[in-house]
């Protein structure tokens, strides 16, 4: 049986659906859909191809290669971790991110300092000030994960039955004449 493949070498292939390569991920085919229209849904799926491009920007960082069919198993448990209400992981990851947010704006902000013409310590300072709004940014979502902002109504309308409300200034009706 043969299918399209994915691969992280930013090109499709076609291989045996069980296959080891672990820079391709195995389709299995569904009778019902043409090859074409099938490979277009897994490549359009969202969390395929944002697994296809978090795999190709940390094959990069580590040694060894990622399994790109279980990247996609790991990215849908994520995915279905989140859709539950556990909110644990992203909230770890914007806290990791925080950390890692603010050691960029320190260490640009010490690289302008540092800088020996204006246009490099401009050009760092700018780019640590991005990092700092960005950090200050993630630590409002983080908070607003945590801890929900209370909405208060200015007005509750509750009845038990028909009931009419008047908001605004009121205008004022013509009175029939004499």
């Amino acid at each position: 049986m043969h299918s399209k493949t994915l691969t992280n070498k930013k090109k499709t292939s076609l291989a045996k659906s069980k296959t080891k390569e672990p820079s391709t991920l195995s389709i299995a085919k569904d009778k019902a859909k043409t090859k074409d229209r099938q490979f277009a849904e897994v490549i359009l799926t969202s969390t395929n191809i944002n697994t296809v491009t978090a795999v190709n920007y940390v094959s990069n960082a580590i040694s060894g290669a990622i399994n790109m069919t279980d990247a996609v198993a790991v990215m849908k448990d994520k995915v279905a971790a989140v859709n539950n209400g556990n909110m644990q992981e992203l909230e770890g990851t914007l806290t990791a991110q925080i950390v890692s947010l603010d050691t960029i704006f320190n260490s640009l902000a010490l690289k302008s300092r540092d800088s020996d013409t204006m246009p490099k310590m401009e050009s760092y300072l700018r780019l640590a000030l991005k990092a700092q709004a960005q950090c200050a940014r993630s630590i409002e979502v983080l908070a607003n994960i945590k801890n929900p902002p209370i909405v208060y109504a200015k007005q509750a309308n509750i009845a038990n039955g028909n009931q009419q409300v008047n908001n605004g200034s009121s205008a004022t009706t013509p009175h029939a004449g004499k």
